[in-house]
């Protein structure tokens, strides 16, 4: 059995600061350049990685046989948890500037924020 956990980028922060079309768009380099993958494998992935996974089946064309999402952000999340790592200034910028286009191409957290009080921007986005 074979078994790979792709990193994104160094790490958090570049989870945090790079938008999603971007990481999916790593992840399918990675996968394509791992020739045990090239004939398919079946895909996991965990909270963020949920919706870069799903991404990639979507977007990639990859060879995947199943793929399953735990704790995934489908839906979209209202609200940053307190994560020591995450200051407090991120967060506030992300929950009042979310659907601004220059915090969209930087945060990858606004990709997927989804304010009830907001739904119309969230449905464009």
């Amino acid at each position: 059995i074979y078994v790979v956990s792709i990193e994104i980028g160094n790490g958090f922060e570049d989870s945090v600061l790079w938008p999603l079309d971007k990481q999916v768009e790593h992840f399918c380099v990675a996968i394509r350049n791992d020739v045990h993958l090239q004939q398919g494998f079946n895909m996991l992935g965990f909270s963020q990685g949920s919706l870069i996974v799903r991404g990639a089946v979507e977007r990639c064309s990859l060879p995947v046989y199943n793929l399953i999402t735990l704790s995934g952000l489908h839906q979209g999340i209202f609200g940053i948890p307190h994560l020591l790592k995450l200051t407090a200034r991120l967060r506030d910028l992300i929950t009042e500037y979310a659907y601004e286009k220059i915090i969209q191409d930087r945060i990858s957290t606004a990709n997927y924020w989804r304010d009830p009080i907001q739904l119309n921007k969230y449905i464009s986005q």
